[in-house]
C-alpha cells in the first residue's frame, strides 16, 4: 500500500511540474488573449510561464502579464473559470498591450494555486 502511494504522489508531482494544462485552463487563457487573432498559443511558452511564476528572474519575455487575486476557498467553479472570471479585467486592460504584438507573435501561460485561495497567473509573449 504505501508503495502505492509512493509511486501516484511521484507521478502527480511530475504532472504538476511539467506545466502541462487542463483543456479547460487552456481554453480560458485563450479566451483572455482573444484580444488579438494574431497570435498564436505556445505550450514551451506555457512551461516557461510556469517556470516564471516560480522565479521571475530566470526566465524573460517581449511582455509579460502576471497578476494575483485572492479567491473564494469554497469556490465549486472548475479552474478554467476561476481563472477567467478573475482575471477578465486585467486582460480587457491590457488588451491594447496584446493587440499592439506583431502577427505570428507567440504566447503561453499558466498558473499557481497556493491553498486554493491564492490564484496566481503569468502569461509570456514572444
Amino acid at each position: 500500500m504505501f508503495l502505492i502511494c509512493t509511486v501516484l504522489a511521484f507521478f502527480l508531482a511530475n504532472v504538476a511540474s511539467s506545466g502541462a494544462l487542463d483543456d479547460d485552463v487552456k481554453a480560458a487563457f485563450e479566451e483572455l488573449n482573444s484580444y488579438s487573432g494574431r497570435i498564436v498559443w505556445n505550450d514551451e511558452l506555457a512551461k516557461q510561464a510556469l517556470k516564471y511564476l516560480k522565479s521571475p528572474d530566470s526566465v524573460t519575455a517581449n511582455l509579460v502579464i502576471k497578476e494575483e487575486m485572492t479567491i473564494p476557498k469554497d469556490d465549486p467553479s472548475s479552474m478554467g473559470m476561476k481563472i477567467y472570471n478573475s482575471f477578465r479585467e486585467l486582460f480587457e486592460t491590457e488588451g491594447t498591450n496584446i493587440s499592439a504584438l506583431p502577427e505570428g507573435s507567440q504566447y503561453g501561460c499558466n498558473f499557481q494555486s497556493t491553498n486554493n485561495e491564492v490564484l496566481k497567473i503569468a502569461c509570456l509573449y514572444n
